[in-house]
């Protein structure tokens, strides 16, 4: 009898998964055979090894403008979501330096995986506790990989549809600055090498591409890494020690800007990081949408690291020229049913927030979450209430965390003109008259009529955000 695990390794698909209808899997195959019918695998190699040379030719020397305006218009497009994210956005010139660069990735995530090893190791046995949560059973694993497999083909499906980045204005103005009038030649050779590698993807058997990708990296076109803050299990005695050492010095009055290194010490690493790396212009875009919603699909992985470890084994790069062919279609299906709500449009990036709060395990239960998605796909009046639900109560949180930007904003500005009042009384002028300076200290009644709590949970965002100075400024209302 074969174990469980080699059973996963041999018969994961979304072919059967619990949260996809099998009526869909029959319909995107039907259009993937439509799509291809008639063609000729060797003359669509050709041709897209031909367009490929071509862009090779236009890339040449314009790498650092390219990088520049994929950013730009990565950024444009997902402006929130990377509000407190680092990119890490190049091109490369061949599929080798993808492979050094994949091969680096997986080193340094081992090293940090074994470093955080060590130190929960050591934290054990200072404070050792007895673990009394059961070992999950195998219908759960089952579970988290049929998510997993969700997620995986939501996010191909994504990277895979960043034509809309590639034909957006902004991005066809970029492509004119840099090319000048030859601009539309390269953009209908690399809009031709999507259509093409599209076909490719339901001509080239499955396992053919996944060997090529296991056994040959060098042939891979681009790729990306992230990484993201880890929650620890459980606080350390020196984590503890280093916590009362910062609030005392807060309550003693000490500058907070001396305690940067305990506090980011304290907390870890605070901020993702998302490292792209492409052949040519449209990879980047492809890859760094991929990154991005790895990044909104972390919460969706199980909390014990166990289970996410075998999840993550068995849904990983052998699955993506499955999830390539089914990704897309899926995705834009998912899209089309947010679409369908009038709000959806009310605040930027909600599509994103909807798809980063569908997959937090706090949202829902996993058989929940496997059911809406079912309903989703299948267009169910119960996903219908269920989803237009959650838009709402996304739009409330959100539009309440612009109101806190915007007063946190009126703060920054209120402090900036504070200080050039006191510099101009030190040197004898004033750039602020008496009344305009009363009337911003006004603003300052609002944190004492504030509770204890208001203004604690206004500081651990402040810290988590790396505003040092807000931190400073709100600890002197602390009781």
């Amino acid at each position: 009898m074969k174990s469980f695990e080699q059973f996963l390794k041999e018969e994961i698909s979304i072919k059967g998964n619990k949260g996809v209808p099998s009526e869909k899997i029959t319909d995107i195959e039907r259009r993937g055979a439509e799509k291809i019918r008639g063609a000729n695998p060797q003359q669509l190699i050709g041709q897209i090894m031909g367009f490929l040379r071509q862009s090779q030719s236009f890339t040449k020397g314009k790498e650092k403008e390219l990088e520049k305006l994929a950013k730009e218009v990565i950024e444009d497009a997902f402006g929130l979501v990377l509000a407190n994210v680092d990119l890490d956005i190049n091109m490369v010139k061949d599929g080798n330096k993808i492979a050094e660069f994949m091969k680096k990735e997986e080193e340094e995530k081992e090293k940090e995986e074994e470093s955080q090893e060590e130190e929960e190791e050591e934290e054990e046995e200072e404070s050792p506790e007895i673990d009394l949560e059961a070992e999950p059973s195998e219908e759960e694993i089952k579970l988290a990989v049929d998510i997993r497999k969700i997620m995986n083909n939501f996010i191909q499906g994504e990277a895979k549809n960043t034509k809309h980045i590639l034909h957006s204005d902004k991005c066809k103005q970029g492509l004119k600055r840099i090319y000048g009038a030859k601009w539309e030649e390269i953009f209908d050779i690399w809009d031709n090498m999507s259509k093409i590698a599209d076909k490719l993807d339901w001509i080239i058997p499955i396992q053919q591409k996944a060997n090529m990708m296991e056994n040959a990296p060098g042939g891979m076109a681009g790729c990306v890494s992230c990484r993201f803050p880890k929650k620890k299990k459980k606080k350390s005695k020196s984590d503890e020690e280093l916590a009362n050492d910062v609030l005392k010095s807060l309550e003693d009055g000490e500058d907070i800007m001396n305690k940067q290194e305990d506090i980011k010490k304290l907390l870890g690493v605070t901020k993702p990081t998302i490292k792209a790396r492409g052949i040519d212009f449209p990879m980047l875009l492809h890859e760094t949408v991929k990154g991005i919603y790895e990044l909104l699909s972390a919460p969706g992985l199980p909390e014990e690291e166990s289970v996410a470890q075998t999840v993550l084994m068995n849904t990983g790069l052998r699955d993506e020229p499955e999830d390539w062919k089914y990704g897309p279609k899926i995705a834009k299906d998912l899209t089309a049913f947010l679409n369908e709500n009038e709000r959806i449009d009310e605040i930027p990036n909600l599509r994103e927030e909807f798809f980063r709060t569908l997959l937090d395990r706090e949202t829902m239960e996993t058989k929940d979450f496997l059911e809406l998605v079912k309903g989703i796909l299948t267009k169910t009046p119960e996903a219908r209430a269920k989803v237009d639900s959650m838009i709402d109560d996304l739009i409330n949180d959100l539009d309440y965390d612009n109101q806190m930007k915007r007063y946190e904003e009126e703060m920054k500005d209120y402090e900036r003109k504070m200080k050039e009042w006191e510099q101009s009384q030190k040197g004898g002028g004033t750039t602020e008259t008496p009344s305009e300076i009363e009337q911003l200290q006004n603003k300052e009644k609002d944190f004492s009529d504030m509770s204890q709590s208001e203004i604690q949970s206004m500081i651990d965002d402040a810290i988590d955000e790396g505003d040092f100075e807000k931190v400073r400024m709100l600890s002197q209302y602390l009781k």
